[in-house]
């Protein structure tokens, strides 16, 4: 069974998280808020420039301005967009 840990970035982080989410398949980052995700908020892709994990990744967050043409900015990653 392969599982997925969202990880919650606050919006103004200056770094990503990689101590602990080792063990897990895939990561789906998200912008923090108070609740679990649906903040309208996109968090600073240009973190994923120093990104060291080494599991695929997700990115949500800000999908009303989310679209196709905006998901390079995560670093060619795959972008989740809301349905």
């Amino acid at each position: 069974m392969k599982v997925m840990k969202a990880v919650s970035i606050p919006e103004h982080a200056e770094q990503l998280p990689v101590v602990g989410l080792e063990e897990f398949d895939y990561l789906l980052f998200d912008t923090a808020g108070k609740g679990h995700g649906g903040t309208g908020r996109k968090f600073d892709w240009s973190l994923f420039e120093r990104y060291t994990g080494g599991q695929p990744y997700f990115l949500a967050g800000g999908s009303g301005r989310m679209m196709p043409k905006n998901c390079s900015d995560g670093g060619n990653r795959t972008c989740l967009l809301r349905m």
